[in-house]
């Protein structure tokens, strides 16, 4: 996951040392998700023998991506979003994706 294009876009400035810092806010986002939105599906995608390569991550419908802290959650516990992350390429990639889900939903109901 860290060296496809998209997550390239989004951390032009990583490097060994930003990779755990990068991983832990992978992390973190993809938890808010499951524990803020019931109808997320996680998956792990195989090779046809079986092999790991990744894994997929969807909703029908996800919170605006913002940093947020729970009542249940303190400063001190929440993940910092790293050095290396282009907010602004974050936040273009997001949008696009939002207006492209968004388009090839448009007609369709019961998805």
């Amino acid at each position: 996951m860290l060296d496809n294009p998209l997550n390239m876009t989004m951390f032009p400035n990583a490097s060994p040392e930003t990779k755990e810092g990068e991983i832990t806010w992978h992390v973190s986002g993809f938890r808010e998700t499951f524990e803020s939105n019931p109808e997320a599906y996680f998956r792990k995608v195989c090779t046809d023998d079986g092999a790991p390569v990744g894994f997929a991550l969807w909703t029908l419908d996800q919170p605006a991506l913002h940093i947020r802290f729970d009542k249940k959650e303190s400063k001190a516990d929440a993940v910092r979003i790293p050095g290396s992350l282009d907010i602004f390429a974050w936040r273009e990639i997001s949008r696009r994706m939002t207006s492209e889900k968004r388009r090839k939903l448009k007609d369709l109901t019961n998805v």
